[in-house]
């Protein structure tokens, strides 16, 4: 690898006018020579100001009509000119040398993908809860089996060589993406000094239909895959907390249908009342799992309805 290796920065958004210029400041300050990098910013059909923002940047700007971030990210890396892809979303800004930092990782000859660590931009409670979370199923990882797009980065003939991400889902394409490059044996690693940070949703109401798309998403995943599969790379799909999905059918489906939604309104109750008494982190956790498990319970086993419905059609 060269000793400064082109890099192309990819940046989905959609609506982004409320961060996208922290995001593209960070990116243009990279400690890194301006000539070895781009920055591709692909608007996935915004509404707001997005362009008039992006345009204030020198980058390069492109539209993709295909609804998905993940149509977004192809577009952008069958674009790149670099022999790098790093990817972060619009609502993170990245570390001065997150790039150097890139480079270094990727300089060994034997990783060809870096996963780095995404600290995150709290407003207030939930948003420090939701980076606990966060943190719980990607920080620290000694085997990279999932990737997360908002710190990513691959060397440009490794994404090639594997098809790009999944359009067909909203959501884990990602973790979709990182299941088989472990499968194939590709080296990622995790590196704690490739930083980025993340603005951290602060609304209750924002990370239960997060959760619930997340769920939704996830499943779609796992019914496009074998059970060995899913059960070494999507456990957390396949039973996220308490229901094994894949045996609800029927009028058990429909009856947790109705019930999860009405147990999300006194687990919200309890938390708040927890909050504004007693707001420590180490007793709002459970709850706050509970709340996504919740959430995410129901994206599945709405996305199992219409798989099952469906299956009846076929």
């Amino acid at each position: 690898m060269a000793c400064w290796p082109k890099c192309s920065i990819i940046v989905p958004v959609c609506d982004g006018e409320a961060n996208i210029a922290d995001c593209l400041e960070s990116l243009c300050k990279q400690e890194y020579p301006t000539d070895r990098f781009e920055i591709i910013v692909v608007d996935n059909n915004s509404h707001d100001s997005t362009s008039e923002v992006v345009h204030r940047y020198k980058v390069r700007y492109v539209q993709e009509e295909k609804p998905g971030s993940y149509a977004a990210r192809n577009r952008g890396a069958r674009l790149a000119d670099g022999d790098i892809l790093a990817f972060t979303d619009a609502d993170c800004i990245a570390d001065p040398n997150w790039l150097q930092a890139i480079r270094n990782v990727l300089a060994d000859g034997e990783t060809q993908a870096v996963l780095g660590f995404a600290r995150g931009i709290n407003a207030n409670v939930w948003a420090e809860l939701e980076q606990a979370k966060w943190e719980e199923f990607w920080a620290y990882q000694t085997e990279v089996k999932r990737i997360d797009t908002r710190n990513f980065a691959i060397l440009t003939s490794v994404l090639k060589r594997f098809g790009y991400f999944r359009e067909d889902v909203q959501s884990f394409a990602d973790w979709e993406l990182g299941a088989r490059l472990h499968q194939a044996g590709v080296k990622v690693v995790f590196a704690p000094n490739v930083r980025t940070w993340h603005i951290n949703p602060c609304s209750l109401d924002d990370i239960s239909q997060r959760r619930r798309r997340q769920g939704y998403a996830g499943y779609q995943i796992m019914s496009r895959h074998s059970n060995v599969f899913n059960e070494s790379y999507l456990p957390q799909i396949v039973r996220y907390h308490f229901i094994d999905n894949r045996r609800v059918g029927g009028v058990t489906l429909e009856f947790l249908l109705r019930v999860l939604p009405l147990l999300l309104w006194p687990t919200r109750a309890v938390m708040e009342i927890v909050a504004r008494t007693i707001p420590h982190e180490s007793l709002l956790y459970p709850l706050f799992g509970l709340w996504c498990g919740l959430s995410w319970e129901i994206g599945i086993l709405q996305a199992r309805r219409e798989y099952l419905g469906d299956a009846d059609c076929s």
